[in-house]
């Protein structure tokens, strides 16, 4: 019994890590978008499309991992123990929430 709970909370940090990978490469894929494709900043068709197609789709996937693995981390906090796999997946998840829910609040307040 205790070896499943385990491999769940090693499974859960191993996804919580690769999506906090996936959501830094899409920010820096979205930085350097003028170096790699050719986009530039000020023309809106080009910037709609890169948005529509590759940027928005990787971050709407990231922001929903994120909230679903932080929902088990919470679900299942005391029946994992003292392990630190549920520490590193709250907290990778939690940055990751944490800076969308920051975005939004710019969005609507500023």
């Amino acid at each position: 019994m205790e070896i499943t709970k385990l491999k769940k909370g090693r499974r859960t940090m191993k996804f919580s890590i690769i999506v906090f990978i996936l959501f830094i490469t899409a920010w820096t894929i979205n930085i350097f978008r003028e170096e790699l494709f050719g986009i530039v900043p000020g023309y809106a068709p080009h910037n709609f499309g890169f948005n529509v197609m590759f940027f928005g789709p990787i971050n709407l996937f990231v922001f929903i991992s994120s909230f679903i693995v932080l929902m088990l981390v919470i679900y299942n906090w005391t029946n994992w123990g003292k392990s630190k796999e549920k520490y590193i997946s709250f907290g990778i998840s939690s940055l990751i929430v944490g800076f969308w829910i920051v975005q939004i609040l710019r969005i609507i307040y500023w």
